[in-house]
């Protein structure tokens, strides 16, 4: 991934996934993208999600205040815009990605300056797309 790998990030909200769907999502990253700064956030006060961070390399930002994914996200967009990261991924963590898939959307941005957000095609396990959006939030949402 050359260069650009430096300037890209990640922020990774953990809510109460399971720490092994975690830890398999950044080894994931890491040995993908070495350079990728990720950050791991703990919304929900696990125990054992420093030490988690802190075998891959991550930073780790614990959120006392309960601020909402929006809010913690852009508080990690903003140190990691300051960091010098150009392009910056969110990530649920119980997501799984090919190896390249973030040096191939790191290419696509560098190579279309007129595009400022960009959304991976996003399968279920049986194959079929997974809507990333609805209309209106349901009842129990």
């Amino acid at each position: 991934m050359g260069a650009t790998a430096a300037r890209a990030s990640c922020c990774i909200v953990c809510g109460t996934a399971p720490q092994d769907r975690i830890a398999h999502l950044l080894l994931s990253l890491t040995t993908a993208c070495p350079h990728l700064a990720v950050y791991l956030v703990d919304d929900a006060r696990q125990p054992g999600l420093a030490a988690l961070a802190g075998r891959y390399g991550a930073h780790f930002r614990p959120q006392s205040d309960s601020p909402g994914h929006a809010r913690v996200h852009n508080r990690v967009l903003g140190e990691a815009a300051g960091a010098g990261s150009a392009y910056h991924l969110l990530l649920g963590p119980d997501i799984g990605l090919p190896l390249d898939a973030v040096a191939r959307m790191i290419a696509y941005m560098e190579q279309h300056p007129d595009v400022g957000l960009l959304a991976p095609r996003v399968q279920g396990a049986d194959g079929r797309l997974q809507p990333l959006c609805s209309l209106l939030p349901g009842p129990v949402e």
